[in-house]
């Protein structure tokens, strides 16, 4: 067997594994029995998001939150990665034993593992007018900054700057008698649109790091409801003031509709 193994030689080890089994098997026939095999596995977890393959071990599909990433780079930028899905593997026991692998007690892992520390809070500064070049500030222009890669807080606290921005924006929708408000990606910024009967009475221009978390901010504030469509929630403001949210994905990212209920 190879070190590092890529689909060729894959396809090479399996039908000499075939034909020492007496199995009439080519490396065509390897390739395309690959193909096939991946194909049905992916239908599988997205499906079902397990897979068990007996003696063998299971596939899971794990779901990882939002969160803020550095530049593999270098160059010290911050970036908003979205959920993602990423696929795990939990080895059978026969997998587990076989030669080459070594058990070892809990506390003995634990010491390899070792204790990572946290990694220290980053303020990011934010630009003044003087190094913008004196330009004039819009007054509807919100600056959010995220100080940590893993603080999350922000999206349960209540008192946090991001949670006072999301209820002062629903708020003002209500206060303008906008009857809805989009939340528009665009290339260099995000824009927050008020509109009345499909006009625009308001806009603010948000930076483009804070657009995804204000999304994720007000869909946390969301809650189903049975007679509306699966991709629609609502955001219960008082017994009398509901908004309906849903979203739907752009070449831009991702755009957010509000609309008063």
């Amino acid at each position: 067997m190879l070190d590092r193994m890529d689909k060729e030689d894959y396809a090479a080890q399996l039908a000499r594994e075939m034909r020492s089994q007496g199995i009439k098997f080519t490396c065509d026939d390897a390739t395309k029995f690959i193909a096939a095999l991946t194909a049905t596995m992916t239908e599988g977890l997205a499906r079902d998001r397990k897979l068990t393959i007996s003696n063998f071990g299971t596939f899971l599909v794990a779901k990882y939150g939002a969160k803020i990433i550095r530049s593999p780079r270098g160059d010290k930028k911050k970036f908003f990665m979205p959920p993602t899905d990423v696929i795990k593997w939990k080895p059978s026991g026969t997998i587990r034993s076989h030669d080459g692998s070594v058990e070892i007690p809990d506390e003995e892992y634990e010491k390899l593992k070792g204790h990572p520390q946290p990694e220290p809070e980053e303020i990011i500064p934010v630009p003044q007018p003087e190094e913008l070049g004196a330009k004039r500030r819009n007054p509807f222009e919100v600056q959010i900054n995220i100080v940590s890669a893993r603080n999350t807080t922000y999206f349960t606290d209540e008192r946090s700057p991001l949670s006072r921005l999301t209820k002062a924006l629903l708020q003002e929708m209500i206060t303008l008698g906008a009857e809805k408000m989009e939340i528009r990606p665009e290339k260099e910024i995000s824009r927050l649109i008020y509109l009345a009967q499909n006009q625009p009475l308001a806009s603010r221009n948000i930076p483009k790091i804070s657009h995804q978390v204000i999304i994720e901010k007000i869909k946390s504030l969301s809650i189903p409801e049975p007679d509306l469509l699966p991709d629609e929630k609502i955001i219960s403001l008082s017994e009398s003031e509901k908004i309906k949210i849903y979203s739907m994905l752009t070449p831009l990212g991702e755009l957010m509709v509000l609309e008063r209920v």
